[in-house]
């Protein structure tokens, strides 16, 4: 069921309950694609070969990727899903964005969600996550746009990674967080 399916998104509506754990099952984001491939082709004679595009706007910001084959992403935000975050989705290693934003989800991060690697925009924020951030998110080294804010997460963030790099607000409303780039270390 849905195993060709690349983006998903169910955001603003009133889905309620936990995460289905069958949204690990999408095969089309299990595999990683090779991320050096060309897209824009010219042939023998040089005429260009046109590549269709996809525009998604994230965070009010207009992404464009040039070809579908490559993008796949997952977006439940605004919505009303509550349990964990299920651990079988950290089997989805050609996920290039998911956002879970503005639910009611609790638990912690799952321990393996550097298992993402292809992840280039992650959004935890607005839920009631709990615990540390996990020390494999710093694996995520593809990452340019984070947002882990108004949670409820604690302890020190992750060393080794550009995590230190994004702006203190990606981390902020999180009572029991410290460390670089938050003023409190």
């Amino acid at each position: 069921m849905l195993n060709n399916l690349q983006l998903l998104d169910l955001s603003n509506n009133n889905l309620s309950g936990p995460i289905p754990h069958s949204l690990a099952h999408m095969s089309s984001m299990i595999l990683k694609t090779a991320s050096n491939e060309s897209y824009i082709y010219l042939d023998r004679g040089y005429q260009e070969i046109i590549i269709e595009t996809v525009k998604l706007t994230w965070k009010g910001e207009i992404v464009v990727y040039l070809t579908v084959a490559l993008l796949t992403g997952i977006d439940l935000s605004c919505n009303f899903l509550s349990g964990e975050i299920p651990e079988d989705m950290m089997k989805l290693q050609g996920l290039n964005f998911l956002n879970l934003s503005r639910n009611q989800l609790s638990g912690v991060i799952p321990q393996n969600i550097g298992n993402l690697t292809s992840l280039e925009v992650l959004d935890l924020s607005m839920n009631h996550l709990s615990g540390t951030i996990p020390q494999s998110i710093a694996h995520l080294t593809s990452l340019d746009t984070l947002n882990l804010s108004h949670n409820k997460l604690t302890g020190h963030i992750p060393h080794g990674s550009q995590l230190q790099t994004f702006n203190p607000s990606v981390f902020s409303d999180n009572d029991g967080l410290c460390g670089f780039p938050l003023p409190n270390n």
